[in-house]
């Protein structure tokens, strides 16, 4: 079984500037909802303000593999902001990414651009590209958008899971080495490369 997701976020920081680590870690960062999925399921919406669901704790618990496009973002979601609403940390090794997946098959790794490439006849939600630019990049709480725009988050995020769940059925399963590879790239990521700064200068 796996566990499919996809969040969308609000901050004061540039995701493009900071980097992932410090846009994911900043006090000014928060979660506007996760869309999510066990298999071919309809896809739920988790709320910020609402508990746990009860059988993604037991997966996350139990080893369960979580899939994402773009992973390594909602992976830094969930350690810097879940935490902070009670869900258990899963471990690196439980995550595993559908762009890393579309880019084995030298597809773009945009969501969007991988559907298209694959002659999909579904996309991303059109309204998203407003409500990020509109809400989300200006730091906007959930609770100044109206009901409307509200419901189109919803919608948006909801599709995400929809078209990567799409995507990742026309890819092949990479091998155990090579999602071992991806976790390794992973982890150097995490940590950094030492450097002589010294020497360099």
């Amino acid at each position: 079984m796996r566990l499919s997701i996809d969040f969308e976020t609000f901050s004061a920081v540039n995701l493009k500037t900071a980097g992932l680590d410090k846009y994911a870690r900043d006090y000014r960062t928060g979660i506007y909802c996760m869309a999510w999925a066990f298999d071919d399921d309809a896809p739920q919406i988790w709320l910020p303000g609402q508990p746990p669901v009860p059988e993604i704790v037991a997966h996350i618990q139990q080893g369960g593999i979580i899939v994402a496009h773009n992973a390594a973002f909602e992976r830094k979601i969930w350690e810097h902001q879940m935490a902070k609403h009670g869900w258990p940390i899963p471990r690196l090794e439980q995550y595993q990414c559908s762009a890393v997946r579309a880019r084995a098959h030298g597809l773009p790794g945009g969501l969007d651009e991988a559907a298209r490439c694959l002659g999909l006849p579904i996309s991303k939600a059109p309204e998203g590209s407003r409500l990020i630019k509109q809400y989300s990049a200006n730091g906007t709480a959930w609770q100044c958008i109206d009901a409307a725009d509200q419901q189109l988050w919803i919608d948006y995020c909801l599709q995400d899971v929809v078209l990567e769940r799409a995507v990742a059925s026309c890819l092949r399963e990479l091998t155990d080495f090579e999602w071992a590879e991806y976790h390794c790239n992973e982890r150097i990521n995490d940590r950094g490369v030492p450097a002589d700064d010294e020497m360099a200068e």
